[in-house]
């Protein structure tokens, strides 16, 4: 063999690291989109309770209202027939 046709043989060594370099990209690429999607539906959970706990709490409020409101009418209605 000669040195020219030693020049011109492929290598093999830089093909298969780049091949390696390529499966590592995509593997992280691959585990960076989970991670994202883990954290969206993390996020989407705490968002639900927390939109549930406010929906409770309003709920909450307007029914105190109305009782004390009913309460004051009812005060007042019996010290007006005194």
């Amino acid at each position: 063999m000669t040195v020219r046709e030693v020049r011109n043989e492929p290598d093999t060594d830089a093909l298969t690291g780049r091949r390696d370099n390529i499966s590592l990209q995509s593997t992280a690429t691959f585990t960076t989109a989970v991670r994202e999607v883990e954290e969206d539906v993390a996020m989407k959970a705490v968002l639900l309770r927390l939109i549930d706990t406010a929906a409770f709490n309003l709920a909450f409020l307007m029914i105190t209202e109305v009782i004390t409101a009913l309460q004051r009418h009812l005060l007042l209605t019996k010290k007006m027939s005194e």
